[in-house]
């Protein structure tokens, strides 16, 4: 699996496409991640506030046990403060190592690293 970009940058506010177009690149020639996608979405994460308009960006992967998940980072906060979160499970096995990531933590060094944005996994 590789990445194939799908995401309509159109949609999202001009302020933040550039960032979220490099989140994007950085995403596009990793192993095991397809799909990726972004756009805006109605949510009242990550504050539980009333719903908002959110950037998002997300992408499919299979996770350890082989099962296919869509993993979307959804943003807050604006300019220097502009960071991605998502929401995980927290359950797992007592056989496992800890929950499956989905790649996530990979997926937040890279967009560290190549376009200097904060994201981070919340385990419910």
């Amino acid at each position: 699996m590789s990445g194939t970009a799908t995401a309509a940058l159109n949609d999202v506010p001009e302020a933040v496409r550039p960032t979220v177009a490099c989140m994007i690149d950085a995403l596009g020639s990793q192993s095991h991640i397809d799909h990726v996608d972004a756009g805006l979405v109605m949510s009242s994460w990550p504050s539980m506030s009333p719903q908002t308009q959110h950037v998002y960006v997300e992408y499919h992967t299979v996770g350890r046990q082989k099962d296919d998940q869509t993993i979307r980072f959804i943003a807050s906060g604006t300019g220097a403060n502009l960071e991605f979160g998502t929401g995980l499970s927290g359950l797992f096995s007592s056989l496992d190592k800890g929950p499956d990531d989905y790649r996530t933590d990979r997926v937040s060094r890279i967009w560290r690293s190549k376009c200097r944005v904060r994201a981070w996994v919340l385990y419910n």
